[in-house]
């Protein structure tokens, strides 16, 4: 399926997710780790739109979400999701954040953007996190987290 990018854009201004995994983990020199991701959830019957999204970033890769482990969900008439996902740094800084500032998001959307996009931008130019960049990439990442809050 071929999409407009202005749809795609849209499209994530309702499901996406501009997300850190940030934290103290004592496994990184400095004992903070900082792991940026993309993604966008649907009902598996809306897949086709996951796929063209991942089309148009030209990376990423969607899985089925396992919800039959969470025993409650099954009265909620929950119905089986995909989750399209990207990871890779030099995918985000790449291919992610150019498609985003070409095809501009909204709302809330736009400010978790914003602040997204300014840590994969220290990620993948400084390569790692420093004495010198980690209080500003934590400043960004409680920032984004406290804005990611529904409320």
């Amino acid at each position: 399926m071929n999409m407009n990018p202005h749809m795609l854009a849209g499209l994530v201004v309702g499901e996406g997710c501009f997300t850190v995994d940030g934290g103290a983990d004592s496994k990184y020199s400095l004992g903070w780790r900082c792991r940026p991701q993309f993604s966008v959830a649907m009902v598996s019957e809306d897949r086709e739109l996951l796929e063209a999204l991942k089309e148009a970033m030209q990376s990423g890769y969607i899985y089925e979400l396992d919800f039959g482990r969470y025993e409650k969900y099954a009265a909620k008439n929950w119905k089986p999701q995909s989750k399209f996902i990207v990871t890779r740094i030099e995918d985000l800084y790449s291919k992610v954040v150019p498609f985003f500032e070409k095809y501009p998001l909204a709302g809330r959307k736009k400010k978790a953007f914003k602040l997204f996009a300014q840590i994969v931008k220290i990620r993948y130019e400084e390569k790692r996190i420093t004495a010198v960049n980690i209080n500003k990439l934590q400043e960004l990442t409680n920032e984004l987290k406290s804005l990611n809050k529904r409320g």
